[in-house]
């Protein structure tokens, strides 16, 4: 009898092993991971689709699949106007300073320093203003005199700038 129930252990013990070492082999099926320039063309696709919350995090996506690079560039340049779309001023104003800072001598750079202006020029506004009617002249000042030194920034480093 004891040499019956041993036989039954090694048998169990054998169906579990090999039901474990099935089981982890049909779970180690990989998505195919899309490239940087699939991923920028939804989050482009999402821009003119107007979602710009999806837009931005598809652009973050961008950057960090492909974190060097012309494509990583313009995603972070898109990111930061998504997130100004989509009233979040203060984390379109954190990608573009650390836009301006990573490349400061891009093709673009003036774009971003006329982004930063509006960022600041919007900040703490949002689409619901008009229900509250504050008088904007009782607004703190701080993000006004924000945007005017960006603005400022941006006609003294680049007077010649289309923005």
């Amino acid at each position: 009898m004891n040499r019956l129930h041993l036989r039954a252990w090694r048998a169990l013990a054998a169906g579990l092993i090999l039901g474990i070492v099935l089981a982890g082999c049909s779970s180690s099926e990989k998505k195919p991971q899309r490239t940087a320039e699939e991923l920028y063309d939804e989050a482009q696709q999402d821009m003119a689709n107007g979602a710009w919350d999806a837009a931005a995090r598809g652009f973050e996506s961008v950057q960090v699949r492909s974190p060097f690079g012309r494509l990583a560039q313009q995603a972070m340049m898109d990111q930061a106007y998504a997130q100004y779309r989509s009233f979040e001023p203060s984390q379109a104003l954190g990608t573009i300073d650390r836009f301006i800072k990573q490349y400061p001598n891009h093709v673009a750079i003036d774009y971003m320093y006329y982004l930063r202006g509006l960022a600041n020029f919007k900040d703490k506004k949002s689409m619901f203003d008009f229900i509250s009617r504050q008088d904007p002249t009782e607004r703190d000042p701080k993000a006004a005199r924000d945007a005017f030194d960006a603005f400022k920034q941006l006609t003294d480093r680049f007077p010649n700038s289309k923005y």
